[in-house]
C-alpha cells in the first residue's frame, strides 16, 4: 500500500484533520527506528488512550504505520507502532 501523505476527503466520522496531522507530525520528529505505544504516544501528544488508538488505527490502514507486539512477560503484549521507512523518507525533509 502506498504512504499517504493527506488522507482522503473521505476520513472517518470521528477523525479529525487536524489531530490526524499532530499525530503524523509528532510521529515523523522522532528518531529513525523508534516505536512508541498508544499510551506513550498519547501522553506525548497529551490526547486520551483511546482516541490516539484510533488514529492510530487509521495511520496503520493507509500504509503509514507498521506494529509489532512486544512481550514484557507478565501482563499483556504491547502494540509498539512505528513510522514505515518509505513514509519517513517522503515526508521528512
Amino acid at each position: 500500500m502506498e504512504c499517504a501523505a493527506a488522507m482522503p476527503l473521505g476520513l472517518p466520522k470521528n477523525i479529525n484533520e487536524h489531530t490526524l496531522e499532530m499525530i503524523r507530525q509528532k510521529l515523523r520528529s522522532l528518531p529513525e527506528g523508534w516505536e512508541l505505544s498508544c499510551e506513550e504516544l498519547a501522553l506525548l501528544v497529551g490526547l486520551a488512550r483511546c482516541t490516539v488508538r484510533r488514529y492510530l488505527a487509521v495511520l496503520t490502514e493507509a500504509g503509514t504505520l507498521r506494529w509489532r507486539v512486544h512481550y514484557l512477560g507478565i501482563g499483556r503484549p504491547v502494540k509498539k507502532y512505528q513510522l514505515n521507512a518509505r513514509c519517513r523518507e517522503k515526508h521528512i525533509s
